[in-house]
């Protein structure tokens, strides 16, 4: 027998409020647009820092990255446990990531 859970996807790293800790309540959450889409707007990161996407909290199984070597751009093309995405500049950002063309895009 298997068991579903509810969908998440979260932004963990030392740019967002809830940093590396994979189970901080503080981890900024994403809302789920359909066809594979997420997006999070007004989303607090901080500049020369980096984050991840992670899909369950309190463990590592499940979190994206970007291809490119790390720290990431802004704009890429996401992997299962890819690099870590840099972020130049403090300020607050639109974050999209598109599961199905396995693309994330902050703005």
């Amino acid at each position: 027998k298997y068991t579903t859970e509810a969908a998440h996807m979260y932004l963990i790293g030392d740019a967002t409020a809830g940093g590396w800790d994979n189970a901080n309540a503080n981890l900024p959450e994403l809302t789920y647009q359909g066809n594979g889409i997420w997006k999070g707007t007004n989303i607090p990161l901080t500049g020369t820092k980096q984050f991840k996407f992670l899909l369950k909290k309190g463990t590592w199984d499940f979190n994206y990255g970007s291809t490119a070597a790390e720290p990431g751009p802004l704009t890429g093309d996401i992997k299962e446990g890819g690099a870590n995405i840099g972020v130049a500049t403090t300020g607050n950002y639109t974050v999209e990531i598109d599961e199905y063309k396995r693309t994330y895009k902050v703005y």
